[in-house]
């Protein structure tokens, strides 16, 4: 029978395999070339994503870029001539398009089949080649590997015709592998422009024979082809040259294998639905000895028919065919016989699809792409299992609630921010607002975030939005009104170290409040984070243990280095809602669904930017909608979080939701990534866990599960003290096990993720100040020069005016002073000169004396501020 798998909502797939359809359609030796490339992708073993090679249509994406790519196109570029349109004509399956492509394009290119598919194996085993280009079917312009700075470095670049930023050969995760691929397409490359029947072409042959007589097919076994310049060519263009040589694997033996490969924020490691769809386009299960002989016979021949050349006095013919050159040894006088004999033997010539000449050595270690490891694939991968902790914990007695609910009351009364501190954030909220309506006068501020959601902490940043009154937010160009407030917060002196950053998902300016003593940000309209706000702080006044056991686990998160999406990890805002799913989940539920209190058979309308942000806020009323039943202490709720992310909670098919109180799966969401999934109580389209790595989550899951260890496990040594309970439950090392947390898509400057540290905006603010005080300082330099060269000028011209017998003894140089003066007379004059002359010494470096000094102060001063920041940043723990 055969397999098959439904999918739902894959608009790409259904995209591709149109375009994969029409561009087979459009040349009657495109299909051929696919059946072949993907047929030796299937012997080599290299067709097989969830084992760490290339996705199967990965191999069409090649050979149709190839066939765009040679001088004389055999294939046209769909996406440049069409551009967005061909988007709609693929989703509607207009089969108009094939007859629209053909009227107005026809191809140049007569080129043989063989000769293709020898310029196809040339094109891709050329290591710098592939390490340099990005295999795109978009454009005609080659795309190099620097224009996708997140896809790193070596190995393949594909890149998806619909889908821009995947990487489609990001499952080769190790070197091994991709030098595998390429020294294959090399024995594919050798065997094919070889005589089939010839000693180079029997690679697996048994050598025990004489071994004078394998001397040649050893070294056509060992031979490669010798790279040519990076712009791709028709096979006819250029010959290479089948040398005698030591292999590319030995040089690139050495190497040793890189990490993983970048992983997109959408990456999922499991076989894409994609390939399933566009396999059936190129079926090689239908591949028989006539479909490789129909085409002119120029796959089973490789050549349409051999050009000799010779000459009289020769003592070898060298045959071109397709670009490669191989000689053969003719005897003198012989050639015409020679030649007629070769003739014969090329059209008898018949090349074999098989492992026995193809397969050089085993295929590389099966590797998996979601954790890894080595020795088995990802459906049997056993890291993403619903428990992966087996040691059950002890019974819990009463003592040890006691003290796991004095341990999160500790965390609230230690580190909560107080209603002092509240009033205080509102008083620098309206300074701030009076300051910016001296340039923006219709602008307002609102405060949001934890400062006033109720899980807020001493210290912590302030979250502040922007508004202007009587303008929408698509009236407005956001990033143009960031950059000016950016400018307007430059000239406030309690603000220091703004940067303002527009290629954000949402706009921000970033700066230090200097007399709050803290970080802040503000951004353009972002209502949506209001409506947040205002639905964690109604939860918060349901019932008081969610505030408790919120700052518990914003504690918790921040102590591993875990809460910072900004890092790569999830956000406190993420977590709160774990923690608000959990309560909802509890049985008996320790909150309710706000989002599910209505009586009408709809739930009512409240939209914010398109957005429906209702929920039920009448508090006052709440106990005619849902009753407490729960009585469970703090403790008790917190290690049964802590179970329920470890024992209970089904990553790899729900969603943590809190507008639901049935599960949420991720294939109603169509969210088939391994991520930890959390849906935004009002966006939902936004995956709060989209941006995180696999290595992320298993370091997020490995602390959770050391977390429940700690917090579970009832022990008599637990210390009495507060301060040394807290330290010994929240023991940072315990808890992630001496690692830190994964940092492999963070920028080397500031940490952060999105981009890298060329592109950082904190290190292009201190590249511009840098280039400035280096400007100016120059000027300052030249001005002193100037002004000393003039100071000069005007003592020449005046020395020159005085006559000879009135210059003063100290002008006169010791040469020309009269012999008369005498040795004293010469040494007073000479001393009286040089001091004089030192005279203009400090006048020229006291400027840069003091210039030094201002620019010592102001690095001290910066030094100073940045340990300032940092303590702020510190006092939140």
């Amino acid at each position: 029978g055969l397999t098959c798998r439904v999918t739902s909502g894959n608009s790409f797939a259904l995209c591709i395999n149109s375009l994969l359809k029409i561009y087979g359609e459009l040349d009657s030796r495109v299909r051929p070339l696919c059946h072949c490339f993907r047929l030796w992708a299937k012997i080599c073993e290299v067709d097989r994503q969830t084992t760490g090679t290339l996705p199967p249509y990965s191999f069409f994406l090649m050979v149709i870029h190839y066939l765009q790519q040679i001088e004389s196109p055999v294939l046209p570029v769909l996406h440049e001539k069409f551009g967005d349109e061909l988007n709609k004509y693929l989703e509607e399956e207009d089969y108009g398009l094939l007859a629209l492509i053909r009227k107005g394009w026809k191809t140049g290119n007569k080129t043989s089949l063989g000769e293709l598919w020898l310029g196809l194996l040339r094109f891709y085993s050329d290591y710098e080649n592939n390490e340099i280009y990005v295999v795109s079917i978009r454009q005609k312009r080659r795309l190099k590997r620097s224009e996708k700075s997140s896809w790193g470095k070596k190995k393949f670049a594909i890149e998806d015709p619909f889908s821009t930023k995947r990487n489609v050969a990001r499952t080769v995760l190790k070197n091994n592998v991709y030098r595998y691929i390429i020294e294959h397409l090399r024995v594919a490359l050798v065997y094919f422009s070889c005589h089939p029947n010839s000693s180079g072409t029997r690679l697996n042959e048994n050598k025990g024979n004489d071994p004078d007589e394998h001397k040649g097919q050893k070294n056509v076994q060992e031979s490669h082809v010798s790279k040519r310049e990076n712009r791709p060519h028709s096979s006819t263009e250029e010959d290479v040259e089948v040398a005698s040589s030591d292999s590319d694997e030995d040089e690139q033996g050495n190497e040793d294998d890189d990490e993983a490969g970048d992983e997109d924020g959408d990456e999922d490691g499991d076989r894409s639905e994609t390939e399933d769809l566009i396999d059936g386009i190129f079926a090689i299960d239908s591949i028989n000895d006539s479909v490789l002989s129909d085409n002119d016979g120029a796959d089973t021949t490789a050549t349409d028919q051999s050009v000799l050349e010779d000459s009289d006095c020769a003592t070898s013919t060298t045959t071109i065919r397709s670009g490669l050159i191989i000689a053969h040894s003719i005897l003198p006088g012989d050639s015409a016989t020679s030649s007629e004999q070769l003739d014969v033997e090329w059209r008898n010539a018949e090349y074999r699809f098989d492992d026995s000449v193809l397969r050089k050595g085993d295929a590389p270690e099966t590797k998996c792409t979601y954790c890894g490891e080595e020795g088995h694939i990802v459906e049997n991968c056993t890291a993403e299992q619903v428990t992966r902790t087996t040691k059950p914990l002890p019974p819990m007695p009463d003592w040890f609630k006691d003290i796991l609910s004095k341990v999160c009351y500790c965390c609230k009364d230690d580190f909560g921010m107080t209603n002092d501190e509240i009033r205080r954030r509102q008083f620098y909220l309206k300074t701030l607002e009076t300051y910016i309506k001296d340039y923006l006068p219709d602008a307002r501020l609102h405060l949001f975030g934890s400062s006033c959601n109720g899980f807020g902490f001493t210290g912590s940043d302030i979250d502040l939005c922007m508004t202007l009154d009587g303008k929408a937010k698509n009236d407005i160009d956001c990033i143009e009104h960031i950059k000016k407030l950016a400018n307007v917060l430059r000239k406030y002196s309690q603000c220091t170290d703004i940067v303002a950053i527009t290629g954000a998902k949402v706009p921000i300016v970033k700066f230090f409040l200097r007399h709050a003593k803290v970080e802040a940000d503000i951004s353009m309209y972002n209502e949506v984070a209001l409506m947040n706000t205002k639905l964690l702080a109604t939860y918060v006044h349901i019932d008081q243990r969610v505030q408790i056991l919120g700052c518990t686990l914003k504690i918790f998160v921040k102590l591993c280095d875990i809460g910072d999406a900004s890092k790569g990890s999830l956000s406190s805002y993420a977590y709160i809602l774990m923690l608000l799913h959990y309560l909802q989940q509890r049985r008996p539920p320790v909150l309710p669904v706000l989002q599910e209190l209505y009586d009408t058979p709809e739930q009512p309308q409240s939209v914010v930017e398109g957005h429906n942000c209702w929920f039920y806020d009448d508090l006052k009323n709440l106990g005619t909608k849902w009753k407490a039943r729960n009585t469970e202490s703090c403790g008790e709720l917190w290690l049964g979080f802590l179970r329920y992310y470890t024992e209970e909670f089904d990553y790899r098919r729900n969603v943590v939701c809190v507008r639901y109180l049935k599960p949420l799966t991720k294939f109603e969401k169509l969210w088939n990534g391994r991520q930890i999934c959390i849906e935004d109580p009002f966006v939902l389209t936004h995956n709060l866990g989209a941006a995180l790595t696999l290595n992320m989550v298993r370091f997020i899951r490995s602390t959770f599960e050391r977390a429940r260890e700690r917090f579970g496990t009832a022990r008599p040594d637990i210390p009495a003290n507060g301060q040394d309970r807290q330290r010994f439950f929240f023991d940072t090392y315990f808890l992630t096990n001496g690692f830190m947390p994964p940092t492999d898509r963070n920028c080397n400057v500031c940490g952060k993720i999105g981009h890298w540290a060329k592109e950082c905006p904190y290190n292009k603010s201190r590249r511009k100040k840098g280039e400035q005080n280096k400007a100016e300082k120059g000027q300052q330099n030249k001005a002193e020069k100037d002004q000393q060269s003039k100071t000069d000028k005007g003592r020449q011209s005046k020395d020159e005016k005085i006559p000879p017998d009135k210059i003063p003894p100290e002008k006169i140089p010791p040469e020309k002073i009269p012999q008369n003066i005498g040795e004293q007379g010469k040494q007073n004059s000479v001393e009286k000169g040089s001091q004089n002359q030192d005279k203009n010494i400090p006048i020229n470096w006291a400027a840069r004396i003091q210039a030094n000094s201002t620019e010592k102060a102001q690095e001290r001063q910066q030094e100073e501020m940045t340990k300032s920041n940092l303590e702020g940043n510190n006092d939140v723990i």
